[in-house]
């Protein structure tokens, strides 16, 4: 969303910018662009965007560039190159592909660091948690797969030789392998057959569920689904803190971005792109949220109704401030709105009575009994 005009006088420009970050590269739908933008900024902190120009140096789309294939050149001072001189180099195969410069290139890390030269990503800064929770994996796998402990041992009476044992074992496999049946069955053994039976190795414990904490905090979720059962309380508080943590700082620094495409290379300073807020699902909590936001003024009767897919209504473009005596619209001097509902508020209360005495008791009422001065 950008600028978010009141849709009466919506500014053409806000039209054309959302055009063209409806497809950023004139083919891939906005939210699947930026999910492959927040690929390389959570793996590798290196988001690149090539900025696609026509013959009149316009620009005319966003093309995502793979982050690892992007070499971060330096002059003799050790820092980025200005301008005519290219400042970053695509390398693919190890061939240098193509030198470009500051305006050919969006090259935008979440994380500088000012001893080097990239970024630094969640997953490099849990690099050895995550090889440990990939060898963790990869034992639980060849524990199904390749492990050659049985469920148990059974002990073969004393004096058996160990042909009669190798046959035993024979009849025992032809009998019950695959047979789900006879394996329900009650079996007659010879006499002082013992079974023992093998404590299975635990495919999950506290170690998982430690790792998957580290991984969580580095990306600023919830582990909720990962560890025991919390209850709603403490659930509820970590959906809270993933969201101001982790997603608030990840859309600001997308609105940064975008903020500069719009103003910088689109040549609009005075818009801005906005993120529109996400709706509440529960449709009762929703209710609440619109209908203050119609109160205060922030949203017209319209807005809402267009989130809600119903059509405008005659007068609902307008933006009002309801007190208790009524709306009052919003004009173009808001401050005279404001001070209009302000003393409309002040004369809705009861005057004050003056007893005259200074005292703040009624002097024609009599004090309840048992509070006269003896």
């Amino acid at each position: 969303m950008l600028g978010r005009a009141r849709q009466h006088d919506r500014d053409t420009r806000i039209d054309a910018v959302e055009k063209m970050l409806r497809k950023p590269d004139g083919v891939t739908p906005f939210a699947t662009w930026m999910r492959m933008l927040v690929e390389d900024l959570l793996v590798l902190d290196a988001p690149a965007i090539e900025r696609r120009r026509n013959r009149g140096g316009e620009l005319i789309g966003l093309d995502v560039v793979d982050g690892g294939t992007i070499k971060v050149l330096v002059d003799e001072r050790g820092r980025r190159p200005m301008m005519p001189l290219p400042a970053y180099q695509q390398v693919i195969k190890g061939v240098p592909w193509a030198d470009l410069t500051s305006d050919d290139l969006i090259y935008a890390p979440r994380n500088p660091r000012s001893n080097h030269l990239y970024g630094y990503s969640p997953v490099e800064q849990i690099v050895v948690t995550l090889t440990t929770a990939m060898r963790r994996q990869a034992t639980q796998l060849a524990y199904f797969t390749e492990g050659n402990t049985p469920a148990g041992l059974l002990s073969a009476p004393e004096g058996w030789t160990p042909e009669q044992i190798k046959d035993w074992q024979s009849w025992m496999d032809a009998k019950l392998s695959g047979q789900t049946g006879e394996r329900s069955k009650q079996l007659w053994v010879p006499k002082d057959t013992k079974y023992q039976a093998f404590k299975d190795a635990p495919i999950k414990d506290e170690f998982d569920e430690w790792l998957a904490r580290i991984v969580c905090f580095a990306f600023s979720l919830p582990p909720t689904p990962f560890v025991k059962q919390v209850n709603r309380a403490t659930s509820d508080n970590d959906a809270e803190q993933s969201e101001e943590q982790g997603l608030a700082p990840l859309l600001l620094w997308a609105k940064r971005m975008l903020d500069s495409v719009v103003q910088d290379d689109l040549g609009h300073p005075d818009l801005e792109f906005e993120w529109n807020p996400a709706r509440e699902i529960d449709p009762k909590v929703q209710a609440e949220i619109d209908d203050k936001n119609l109160r205060n003024g922030s949203e017209t009767i319209d807005e809402v109704r267009e989130r809600r897919g119903q059509g405008p209504v005659p007068g609902g473009n307008k933006a009002r401030i309801y007190i208790a005596q009524g709306a009052i619209e919003i004009e173009a001097n808001d401050a005279a709105v404001i001070a209009s509902a302000e003393a409309a508020a002040r004369a809705a209360q009861p005057p004050e009575v003056d007893s005259g005495n200074g005292d703040d008791e009624d002097p024609d009422i009599d004090p309840p009994e048992g509070d006269e001065d003896a």
